[in-house]
């Protein structure tokens, strides 16, 4: 990488300062990517190199004509929603109580009343 006087950045082994050839590098790889979502999505739908190899099957439409995913990244803890450990011990529980859901066995945090009120028309994924 680089040559040079300056060849370091702040006087450092460990901050290589890149040359002009390595930046260019950089940019036609990273071009290179923006395109093959293009080029993946035109094989997928039949237009590119997989039109030959390409099976129509029939499709079966399930009940389900929705759903709500609900992603929480960093969000709240398990123990403050839909799985609040009512038997486990006191150090993994959390300061929330429970409410019954209308399954038997089956417990929310006491924060989530209204989902518990529609337990039996949902499903919760503990994954």
């Amino acid at each position: 990488m680089g040559s040079g006087l300056n060849r370091f950045w702040c006087d450092s082994p460990d901050h290589v300062r890149p040359s002009r050839r390595d930046v260019m590098y950089v940019g036609m790889v990273g071009g290179l990517g923006l395109t093959l979502g293009k080029f993946f999505s035109m094989t997928s739908s039949g237009g590119g190199i997989a039109r030959a190899e390409q099976k129509n099957y029939e499709t079966k439409e399930g009940k389900a004509k929705s759903i709500i995913h609900i992603f929480l990244p960093g969000g709240m803890a398990a123990q403050e929603s839909f799985d609040p450990k009512p038997l486990a011990p006191i150090e993994y529980r959390g300061p929330l109580g429970t409410v019954k859901t209308k399954l038997e066995g089956e417990v929310f945090s006491q924060f989530m009343a209204k989902t518990a009120a529609i337990a039996d028309k949902i499903t919760v994924v503990r994954s």
